[in-house]
């Protein structure tokens, strides 16, 4: 329901404008990103109509954040 409501009315248009901008997750529930993340790139790319090349770029690019987040130097 958070993402429909993000793709109709807040014009979300990454996952990670997803996970960081509207709802947080990243920040404060990476657990949640990680267990729904393909899910949620599967409903963005039907409902935006994205190519299989942008959906893997997309969570490319959101698993490189997470890696980013998570990993101490």
């Amino acid at each position: 329901a958070e993402l429909d409501f993000c793709l109709q009315n807040e014009m979300v248009c990454s996952m990670q404008d997803f996970f960081v901008r509207r709802t947080g997750l990243m920040y404060f529930n990476i657990r949640m990103v990680k267990d729904h993340k393909d899910f949620i790139a599967h409903e963005m790319k039907n409902t935006l109509g994205w190519t299989d090349a942008i959906c893997n770029s997309e969570l490319e690019q959101l698993n490189n954040l997470i890696q980013s987040i998570t990993k101490f130097n």
